[in-house]
């Protein structure tokens, strides 16, 4: 495996481990909480996972397209899309018998489940219709979705028509800014019922806003899968120009991020940037910030090495080392497993801090780290068996 794919496992890790850490809560807090990027500006985890989603799935699959066509790729991609949609309802069931089985739940779920106390069994069926989904589970309905379009976007751009997924992607994104969705779901939810329930509709991301990050990474995957797309050529350390352009947009946004912390904005101020960064809608500010973002990461990842700034080089170094790390390597191979585990244990820790706690730094914050220190078990689980299914299968000495 070349050191450039490690690399960006070891980033799909480091999203999924900050994800994880940007969803555990505390009833006091703890004190390493703020250990998050995403207090300095408005680039989220999230943005991250799902823009990696996209460009795995387009380097991926765009390479296998090229070898045995389209039929091999919407196959293999309706089939992974199943597998998500799995351990999606995998989550569902084991939410479902937790809140029967365990005793006083509802005071530590409640808003995270919602409906879920009211009629469990009908919000079930929504969720399973990905209609009703609680907190933490919306990113898994949203691969089964892209999943399923990422055949078609691939088979776009790999024939010349990179023009019609760029324009489609930004031409629904922008509907959802403007609204255009609002009549369709006003229209829709006064119509939905299951058995004698009146049924809602919950979901904190919306699928149509952001699609824009993954459609980007399967077509900028899909590109480099064709030899189309050469991230030397991209990222050069000679041209410094877009990298400082990305680095002060990312600065500015960074004082704005902390100003709002700080309570700063008087109401007529915060209002408007309310009005861009709506981010269940992936709202302007962030894929704006995104975008800087990851130009920035990728010139130091692919250029960083060659600069002529030592700053540059050390801070490429810097990041080579941390997401070559094999900890985070071997979560970001099983990123999905891991991410199915993470709601599991974000879940179990906010039950915990309810039945024994409010717990208080320390003892919040060593809790967190140790929520953090499980993360790896199922992609260890995962890897285990594989190398013992390997050591079954493997030919065995001619003197044995």
């Amino acid at each position: 495996m070349s050191h450039r794919v490690v690399v960006l496992d070891g980033l799909r890790g480091f999203l999924v481990v900050f994800m994880a850490w940007n969803h555990l809560w505390f009833q006091q807090g703890f004190a390493l909480g703020w250990l998050h990027f995403g207090e300095l500006g408005f680039v989220t985890s999230a943005q991250g996972f799902i823009f990696m989603a996209g460009l795995m799935v387009g380097l991926v699959y765009g390479r296998q397209h090229r070898r045995d066509g389209f039929g091999t790729v919407r196959a293999r991609l309706v089939r992974r899309a199943g597998v998500v949609y799995a351990w999606h309802l995998a989550l569902l069931v084991a939410v479902v018998l937790a809140i029967r089985w365990l005793a006083d739940t509802q005071p530590a779920w409640g808003a995270m489940l919602g409906a879920f106390y009211d009629d469990g069994l009908a919000y079930a069926v929504a969720g399973a219709l990905l209609l009703y989904q609680p907190t933490y589970f919306d990113i898994l309905p949203q691969y089964v979705l892209y999943l399923l379009a990422a055949p078609f976007l691939v088979h776009l751009v790999l024939t010349g028509r990179l023009w019609l997924v760029t324009g489609a992607s930004l031409v629904l994104w922008l509907s959802v800014q403007m609204g255009a969705h609002l009549p369709l779901l006003a229209a829709i939810e006064p119509r939905l019922w299951l058995g004698e329930t009146d049924l809602v509709l919950r979901a904190h991301f919306n699928p149509a806003g952001w699609q824009l990050l993954f459609v980007a990474g399967c077509a900028l995957g899909a590109l480099a899968a064709a030899g189309r797309l050469d991230p030397a050529r991209l990222f050069r350390p000679e041209r410094t120009e877009l990298l400082k352009l990305a680095l002060l947009v990312l600065a500015a946004l960074a004082l704005w991020r902390l100003a709002i912390t700080a309570g700063l904005p008087n109401a007529e101020v915060f209002a408007r940037i309310q009005a861009f960064e709506r981010r269940g809608e992936l709202g302007p500010l962030f894929p704006i910030a995104f975008a800087a973002t990851a130009y920035a990461v990728g010139w130091l990842l692919v250029a960083g090495p060659r600069a002529a700034h030592p700053l540059a080089r050390h801070a490429a170094e810097l990041l080579h080392g941390l997401w070559s790390h094999p900890w985070l390597v071997r979560i970001g191979r099983h990123a999905l497993l891991v991410f199915v585990w993470h709601v599991v244990l974000v879940y179990a820790q906010i039950l915990a801090d309810h039945w024994w706690g409010p717990f208080a730094d320390p003892w919040s914050s060593l809790l967190a780290l140790l929520v953090i220190a499980l993360l790896p078990l199922p992609a260890w689980l995962a890897e285990a068996r594989r190398s013992l299914l390997a050591a079954r299968l493997a030919p065995r000495p001619a003197g044995e």
